[in-house]
């Protein structure tokens, strides 16, 4: 379930690489870590931004832009 906090503050925020440790599957948004999953099921990209769509429990969903 998507809480308000998650609606204003979380989802539609965009992230680049360097928010992200692929080797712990953690994402860095508002000086919080939050683990995450990409859309499209491979990795993060150095040169890509990603954009939080949606969350699922404690894990956000990121997508390329």
């Amino acid at each position: 379930m998507i809480t308000t906090f998650e609606l204003n503050n979380i989802i539609g925020r965009q992230v680049s690489f360097k928010d992200c440790d692929p080797r712990e599957k953690l994402v860095k948004v508002i000086g919080n870590f939050y683990h995450y999953d990409l859309a499209s099921g491979t990795n993060v990209v150095p040169e890509e931004t990603y954009v939080i769509k949606h969350a699922e429990g404690n894990v956000l969903i990121l997508q390329k832009k």
